[in-house]
């Protein structure tokens, strides 16, 4: 499972029995085993320090690398098997685990503490999610995206994604940019600030899903991994795959010239559209 680039390093190679993690300080690569072949890597943490891994039999254990060191940091029994595989890893002070109806945080720097519950709420959708600066992404059973407010439980809906099983996900804090992508042809992107979205299109023919997402830590590139490229696309993106908004649509309309657009006096939103001759089209 590829975790991506954090800190000064990146992980190249993670199978259930061993994983490389490759140092861009000295340009080695090292070598760091599963336990048995019950682990595989989850994700690195921010600085690229720690690593975290999930025992797949049980589904309780999550076990904490110091990569520094190459040891055994810590190890966390979540207490229930129900975590599914998404976690996000606060160096070695905080774990987070999100559940089919909740999110809980574990503190590292004493496992044998019970969790804290940090929301409650849907979270059943297939894919994966992720919690980050102190918010989280979650995608509930009718594939609706929420981003969540951990300090004060706020939800925001995002959109609807194209279809289950999200295979990547990523966030930026400094553009407020959170971009989603799976097993279809497009990868979506939303501004969790504002509401703004908007709809990558994959390019190619045949198998056109994503495999993995990074956002560039100075801004400038969204990348995207998919079966036979990489794609960088330049930020900020083109307005040409955002939504566009009410005041533009309407302003389309008025430059038709058989068209016209006037609020709907009937309804409380909306507008009436007809033509010149004052026939409704459509409310």
């Amino acid at each position: 499972m590829a975790a991506g680039v954090s800190g000064n390093r990146c992980l190249t190679h993670s199978t259930p029995s061993g994983t490389q993690i490759l140092d861009f300080n000295s340009g080695r690569v090292k070598d760091l085993p599963g336990l048995g072949e019950l682990s595989f890597l989850i994700n690195l943490s921010k600085s690229g320090r720690y690593a975290g891994l999930f025992d797949l039999v049980n589904r309780r254990d999550f076990y904490v690398y110091d990569l520094d060191s190459m040891k055994i940091s810590s190890v966390v029994d979540l207490g229930s098997p129900d975590f599914g595989d998404f976690f996000s890893l606060a160096e070695n002070t905080a774990l987070f685990a999100v559940g089919g109806h909740h999110i809980a945080g574990f503190d590292l720097r004493n496992p044998s503490t019970p969790p804290d519950t940090f929301w409650r709420g849907d979270a059943t959708g297939e894919g994966k999610v992720f919690v980050e600066d102190n918010s989280a992404l979650v995608c509930d059973g009718q594939m609706r995206l929420f981003w969540i407010d951990l300090n004060n439980g706020r939800e925001t809906e995002l959109g609807t994604i194209p279809g289950k099983g999200i295979t990547a996900s990523v966030f930026h804090s400094g553009l407020g940019l959170v971009a989603v992508a799976g097993w279809w042809d497009t990868i979506e992107v939303f501004q969790v600030n504002n509401g703004q979205k908007w709809t990558l299109p994959v390019p190619g023919e045949g198998q056109r899903f994503t495999q993995d997402l990074w956002l560039d830590p100075l801004g400038r590139w969204l990348i995207s991994m998919h079966p036979d490229e990489f794609i960088a696309w330049n930020l900020p993106l083109d307005p040409l795959f955002g939504e566009p908004e009410y005041g533009e649509i309407l302003e389309s309309l008025r430059s038709l010239t058989n068209v016209r657009v006037v609020p709907n006096a009937t309804k409380t939103t909306g507008f009436r559209i007809t033509n010149t001759s004052d026939l409704q089209i459509r409310d």
